[in-house]
C-alpha cells in the first residue's frame, strides 16, 4: 500500500484551505476515521450497491471523498497560515501522527503542491471523513484497489485536543451542506439522459430498467420521449393525471408486473393500462387519486388481465370506494397492496354449513350469510 499522497493545496471561497488529489482507496479507508456524531449509520444495502456498481459497471466515476485534517500539530512555533508555515521550510512533519508534509516547490508562495507521507503506525487515523464513509466502507470490501479523488479540508484547531469542538462544528455544517441542501434529482430527471442518449443494447449495463419503456416508446411514439407523456394522457385519458412523470410512471408498472423475471409486452401494457382507464373513467372518484401508489396497485392486480384478475379488481375498486382510500397522499403500492390482499383473503374464506332443511331456520343461514 502506498504510504504517500500528492495534492495541490490552495484557498478557496472565503479563506478554506484545502487540497486536492489522488489516493489509493486503501490508503484512504486506512488513514481516515467516520465521527459518529453526525455521520449516518453504515447501511449493509447501500454499501452493497456501491460495491455491486464498481464491480459491474465499465464507466465508474464518483464524487472526490472529502476529509478534514487538523494541522495544529505543524504549527509548533510556526504561524497558523497554513501557507506560511512552509515559508523557507520544505519539509514540516506532524510528529503526534507520524506525517511529514513536504512542498515539492516551496520559493514562491505560488507553489502549492505537496507530497505527504502517511503514519507509518496502522493505528493512526489524522483524517475525519466529511462526505464519502459509505463509498469508503464499501472499497474496504473490495480487493481490487482504485485510485481515487480526495479533498481534504484543512483546519487548525486553538489546542491539540483531538475533537476540538470548533472544528467538529465547521466539519458538521459542510456535512450538513453537502447532504442536506442538494437538490435530489427525481427518478423522471435521472432517466431523461439515459433515454435520449443511450441505446437499448447500451442501456443494458447502465439502467436495464428503463430498456422495456424505451421499447413501448418507440413502437407507440417513434421513440420520441417529448411525445410520450402526450400520447400516454390521449390514450388513456382516465389515468393522465397519473402521467406527470411517464417515464418513472412506466418503470414503476414494468415492475410490479414483472412475472418471475419476465417483463409484460408492449401489447400486454397497453391492454393493461386500456383496461384501468376504463375502471378509472367507469368511477370518477377514483380519477381524484392523489397518490400514484393508487396506480400501482391496480397494475398489479389486473396484471394478468384474467378472469380472477378483473375480480379481484372489482373488490378493489369497491374497497379503495367505500374506504376513500384515493384520497390519501402519503401511501406505497407495498401496503396498498398487502393490506387489501388482507381484506380480499377474509372476504373469501368459506365455510360449510352443515344443518337441517327446516325454513323455521332460515333466519340462521341469513346470519351466516351477513358474517
Amino acid at each position: 500500500m502506498s504510504n504517500t499522497i500528492i495534492g495541490l493545496a490552495e484557498t478557496c471561497y472565503k479563506g478554506v484551505v484545502i487540497i486536492r488529489g489522488y489516493a489509493t482507496s486503501k490508503s484512504l479507508v486506512q488513514y481516515s476515521k467516520k465521527y459518529s456524531s453526525y455521520q449516518r449509520d453504515k447501511t449493509p444495502e447501500h454499501v452493497q450497491a456501491i460495491k455491486d456498481y464498481i464491480d459491474t459497471k465499465d464507466t465508474v466515476f464518483m464524487p472526490e471523498i472529502i476529509l478534514s485534517y487538523n494541522y495544529y500539530n505543524l504549527c509548533s512555533d510556526n504561524p497558523r497560515d497554513f501557507f506560511e508555515i512552509f515559508r523557507g521550510h520544505p519539509i514540516v512533519r506532524d510528529n503526534v501522527n507520524g506525517m511529514i508534509f513536504r512542498n515539492l516547490k516551496h520559493k514562491s508562495s505560488e507553489d502549492k503542491i505537496f507530497k505527504i507521507e502517511l503514519p507509518k503506525s496502522e493505528d493512526k487515523k489524522p483524517f475525519s471523513r466529511i462526505d464519502g464513509n459509505h463509498r469508503l466502507e464499501a472499497m474496504s470490501e473490495l480487493e481490487q484497489e482504485l485510485k481515487v479523488p480526495y479533498c481534504i479540508v484543512l483546519f487548525c484547531s486553538q489546542s491539540d485536543n483531538e475533537d476540538d469542538s470548533e472544528i467538529k462544528k465547521r466539519e458538521m455544517s459542510i456535512f450538513h451542506n453537502l447532504n442536506a441542501k442538494g437538490k435530489i434529482l427525481s427518478t423522471e430527471e435521472q432517466y431523461k439522459g439515459l433515454f435520449n442518449i443511450f441505446d437499448n443494447e447500451e442501456l443494458k449495463a447502465i439502467a436495464p430498467e428503463l430498456i422495456p419503456v424505451k421499447e413501448f416508446a418507440e413502437k407507440r411514439c417513434d421513440g420520441k420521449l417529448d411525445k410520450l407523456q402526450s400520447f400516454l394522457c390521449s390514450t388513456y385519458p382516465g389515468l393522465k393525471l397519473f402521467f406527470a412523470n411517464p417515464l418513472e410512471v412506466l418503470i414503476e408498472i414494468f415492475k410490479i408486473t414483472n412475472d418471475s423475471g419476465k417483463n409484460i409486452s408492449d401489447i400486454e401494457l397497453h391492454d393493461l393500462l386500456s383496461f384501468l382507464n376504463l375502471v378509472f373513467e367507469s368511477h370518477k372518484s377514483l380519477i381524484k387519486s392523489k397518490s400514484v401508489a393508487i396506480l400501482y396497485a391496480y397494475a398489479f392486480f389486473a396484471r394478468k388481465l384474467d378472469k380472477c384478475a378483473k375480480k379481484k379488481v372489482k373488490a378493489f375498486t369497491r374497497w379503495l370506494c367505500s374506504s376513500q382510500i384515493y384520497h390519501t397522499e402519503k401511501i406505497d403500492a407495498e401496503s396498498l397492496i398487502k393490506i387489501f390482499t388482507h381484506v380480499y383473503d377474509n372476504i373469501n374464506n368459506k365455510i360449510f354449513v352443515a344443518m337441517p332443511f327446516d325454513p323455521n331456520l332460515d333466519f340462521v343461514f341469513k346470519i351466516i350469510k351477513r358474517r
